[in-house]
């Protein structure tokens, strides 16, 4: 029975690593679109520059978005603790902005924000020093990656229109962030 049940677990994994690699596949060769062609309604993949006023919660560096972690190693018991956050923030390409707009989404798995920049890590006795964000008593270790104002990112959301002005939404709740090169692909705008 136990071996049945490691065989299905294994599947479900390999299942969901799957799922996100054609996800990431998808999002890499969907058209990007430039601010100034987008219509109400539509959902797009945009690429500009993020521009934010944001503190990460440990080091204090100006951030559009954050992903923090913190994690917990004993001998009885390991425990690990996150969360990521963004706030609006502006997309700018090339002479149009939109705001983008994460209406209230809260929780951020690998498929909302995506971070390229290598975590910022603090081990033993540093840790103690960080503010206490993610009740995690007694961690070992914390990480924060952030997205940086004024960096390349690509935003996969629905666009509305509002007075005038663009705002891009979550499309069914879900909104793509992402400040991987691999994902954003090269455009005009990164070039200009």
């Amino acid at each position: 029975m136990s071996l049945l049940l490691y065989a299905f677990i294994i599947v479900v994994v390999v299942a969901l690593a799957i799922y996100e690699l054609a996800n990431d596949w998808r999002f890499r060769i969907t058209k990007v679109v430039r601010l100034a062609d987008v219509r109400e309604g539509q959902v797009v993949k945009v690429v500009g520059r993020a521009r934010g006023a944001m503190a990460a919660p440990f080091s204090g560096r100006p951030c559009v978005a954050f992903r923090i972690g913190a994690r917990r190693r004993s001998t009885r018991q390991k425990k690990l603790a996150g969360r990521a956050q963004f706030d609006k923030f502006i997309l700018i390409d090339g002479d149009r902005e939109a705001e983008v707009d994460p209406a209230g989404i809260g929780s951020f798995g690998v498929g909302h924000l995506r971070l390229a920049q290598t975590p910022q890590i603090w081990e033993g006795d540093a840790v103690k020093q960080l503010p206490d964000v993610l009740d995690l008593p007694k961690a070992d270790l914390a990480f924060e990656a952030i997205l940086a104002p004024d960096t390349v990112v690509a935003v996969r959301a629905r666009v509305q229109i509002r007075e005038g002005r663009i705002a891009l939404v979550p499309d069914r709740g879900r909104m793509i962030v992402t400040d991987v090169p691999a994902l954003i692909g090269a455009t005009r705008s990164q070039r200009a």
